[in-house]
């Protein structure tokens, strides 16, 4: 081999070892740069889970917030309608007392609810029909007649001054006592 020879193995021998060594670089570099993009994926997929995560938190918190207060309300109106309906089975249970029991509780109310004498207390037509004469001899003692027209109620009395009149019909004193009423069957109901 001759010298021109040795130089140009020796320029292709360096020429090959520039070429791995280059290879190599390119090949860490390439690696240092997908590790790289890797990691800075690897943070940015960190980054919406944990975002997804909190929103996701958010709106479960939001769903059970929402929850809980359909819940409140729900009970809110069941327990609602549940007084409605003791009120309601109280009023249909004073109406349906026998006569005695049902017009000494008239009684009681006409005494609280009297102004003077010369009152005039009408009846509905059930109660026109039962026994009423004690209840009327009492309300006679209370300067009060009886009225023989009938009253359009569903139960009690009007006790009526001239133009004034007193509902003393037992839903209306329901009604007139309600907030009493649903605060003593709160207690007692729940």
């Amino acid at each position: 081999m001759d010298a021109k020879e040795k130089i140009i193995a020796s320029i292709i021998a360096e020429a090959e070892a520039s070429a791995k060594d280059i290879i190599l670089d390119a090949e860490k570099a390439a690696k240092e740069a997908a590790e790289k993009i890797e990691a800075s994926a690897q943070k940015e997929r960190d980054a919406i889970i944990s975002t997804a995560e909190s929103k996701a938190s958010d709106i479960k918190k939001s769903a059970d917030s929402a929850v809980a207060l359909i819940r409140r309300d729900k009970i809110l109106s069941l327990k609602g309608e549940l007084i409605d309906g003791v009120l309601c089975a109280a009023a249909e249970k004073i109406n349906a007392l026998g006569d005695k029991e049902y017009f000494d509780f008239l009684y009681e109310i006409a005494k609280k609810t009297v102004l003077d004498k010369n009152g005039e207390i009408f009846l509905n037509d059930k109660d026109l029909k039962r026994d009423y004469k004690d209840f009327e001899k009492s309300v006679k003692a209370l300067g009060l007649s009886l009225s023989k027209k009938k009253a359009d109620i569903s139960g009690g009395f009007i006790l009526k001054y001239g133009d004034i009149e007193i509902n003393g019909e037992i839903a209306a004193i329901i009604r007139e006592k309600r907030e009493i009423l649903v605060d003593i069957a709160n207690k007692m109901l729940f």
